[in-house]
């Protein structure tokens, strides 16, 4: 939840502009969480730890439902708008801004849980995905399938078949192209690059360890590219590792 944690600082947070004018050069994300995770829904649905879908208890299952990194990362209704989220065994079709009270009417969310979902839905899931206020460039993938959408074949009572959306095999890439298209560019850049390859060195986890990311992010750190005011949208090119490093 690294960028997630960092737009979320920047944006709401901290709001004395002066304070990150002085303290903040530029911000770098790696795949932000911006959106929404596909792994979310079915974790509360199924009640599994994404981490850890083998294991399986009551307590676990209590777990689940009330993480707020789980509940926080459902699907962004100003994102997804009118986008299906979920479908039904009977085709009945459901938004982002529906999911809340199906996980509430089908007790996949309880109790006092309901308090932290609604906290999440309030603070997070339901707003704006705001600008940081600093100079932005964002690193994602959008090659690999990325399961996210929902649909009950079977009935509520069997998993859903999770039908793959563009992104990092974690990490949906519309959530992170909505800030990429959005955030205003008259006071500070927007620049982002997808990588869009399908290989497991490219997925969500394997991109902290990807030798092409780290030449990548060190290059960004050192660049004057923080000093434009423009959006840049590009695409890696590419790239192919080898021994702990690529070409």
């Amino acid at each position: 939840c690294g960028g997630h944690s960092l737009q979320y600082f920047l944006a709401e947070y901290c709001t004395d502009q002066s304070w990150k004018d002085k303290y903040i050069d530029r911000a770098i994300f790696l795949a932000p969480s911006f959106g929404g995770v596909g792994q979310s829904f079915p974790a509360l649905w199924e009640k599994k730890f994404p981490l850890l879908p083998m294991i399986k208890s009551k307590e676990l299952s209590a777990m689940v439902e009330s993480m707020v990194v789980v509940l926080a990362h459902l699907p962004n209704t100003i994102i997804f708008g009118n986008k299906t989220i979920v479908r039904s065994t009977e085709d009945v079709e459901y938004t982002a801004s529906q999911i809340r009270d199906l996980l509430i009417e089908h007790k996949k969310v309880t109790g006092d849980n309901i308090k932290i979902l609604d906290e999440c839905q309030k603070n997070l899931t339901t707003r704006d995905i705001s600008p940081p206020g600093v100079p932005t460039y964002i690193i994602y993938n959008s090659g690999a399938h990325t399961k996210f959408f929902a649909h009950f074949k079977n009935g509520w009572d069997k998993p859903p078949d999770m039908i793959p959306t563009k992104g990092d095999g974690t990490i949906p890439a519309k959530g992170i192209k909505y800030a990429c298209r959005n955030w205003p560019t008259n006071e500070f850049t927007v620049q982002c690059i997808d990588l869009y390859r399908d290989l497991n060195s490219f997925e969500h986890t394997p991109l902290a360890s990807n030798p092409y990311v780290h030449d990548l992010i060190f290059n960004l750190t050192k660049s004057d590219w923080n000093k434009e005011k423009v959006r840049r949208m590009q695409k890696a090119p590419y790239v192919v590792l080898k021994n702990n490093s690529y070409i």
